[in-house]
């Protein structure tokens, strides 16, 4: 991966944007969460085939895969989880969202960018937790965020020069706490925009990084596009294929979601400690 000129990446985020804002001001609830599951899937299934095509696929990888999974839908069919799964999963792909930002910019890991993903993630968690369970702690989570993010403008500004994903990160932690106390949106929308927006994002920043490679950027088109087929098609069967509902009905996609975070992060060099069959070699992430 590399980072993109600031012209790509503007389209980029500029197009995700719009895009996700488009589908929650315009969509309700439901038909928000329908499509964020349907382009979920296909996001899941391209990220998995570049996974594999740059060799991270590996038996170590699969097997780990099919301990974790059986554990989380095992644990699903014994116990529930109930509400607390979409804030649970909401929660963990809020630090998705706002690591992988950095990542596509190659940025490092610093102790500023850290204090304020805590101000980021933590205030969406506890807004999912009002909307979804009911329960509401806005006010000393939001106190607190906010010594948060004043202690990582104080860093940032010792750690100049700021990029650009500095920026933006300290504009949107500090404007949508405010945004989301004033509109109080379904959990449907909390969800479906930061989802729909990273999905979108990593499209448009593989894309841009293939400029060079016509040829590669045209196959990258044609996986997008089959992949998601494959979803919308299976989708379209799902009433007279009644096992596809463990891919589409949302809380299995959920349990998807997690899985697909956790192997997005897995290290190229990291060994499974309950398994220990060799390493993972490196791949593709999103």
């Amino acid at each position: 991966m590399r980072a993109l000129s600031y012209r790509q990446d503007g389209i980029g985020f500029l197009a995700s944007f719009s895009l996700a804002a488009l589908a929650v001001s315009f969509l309700s609830p439901q038909n928000t969460l329908y499509l964020f599951i349907l382009f979920g899937q296909g996001h899941f299934l391209v990220t998995y085939f570049y996974q594999w095509r740059g060799g991270k696929v590996t038996s170590t990888y699969l097997f780990s895969y099919l301990i974790l999974a059986l554990l989380l839908f095992g644990g699903y069919v014994l116990f529930g989880f109930g509400e607390w799964l979409i804030v649970f999963t909401g929660t963990l792909f809020a630090v998705h969202f706002f690591v992988d930002e950095f990542r596509m910019a190659r940025l490092p890991f610093s102790i500023a960018r850290g204090l304020l993903g805590v101000a980021f993630v933590v205030p969406y968690g506890a807004f999912l937790v009002r909307s979804v369970v009911g329960f509401d702690a806005l006010t000393p989570v939001l106190t607190i965020s906010s010594i948060y993010l004043c202690a990582s403008i104080v860093l940032l500004f010792y750690q100049r020069p700021w990029s650009r994903v500095d920026i933006v990160a300290l504009i949107a932690t500090a404007l949508t706490p405010l945004f989301l106390l004033q509109v109080s949106p379904a959990p449907e929308y909390l969800l479906g925009f930061i989802i729909l927006f990273h999905y979108v994002r990593w499209y448009f920043y593989y894309f841009f990084c293939l400029n060079d490679n016509p040829l590669r950027r045209r196959a990258y088109l044609w996986h997008v596009g089959v992949f998601n087929i494959i979803v919308f098609y299976s989708d379209i069967h799902l009433l007279s294929v009644p096992f596809l509902g463990y891919f589409f009905y949302a809380n299995f996609f959920y349990l998807w979601t997690i899985l697909h975070i956790i192997f997005s992060y897995m290290p190229s060099s990291a060994r499974i400690p309950f398994i220990g069959l060799g390493r993972f070699r490196e791949g593709v992430s999103a």
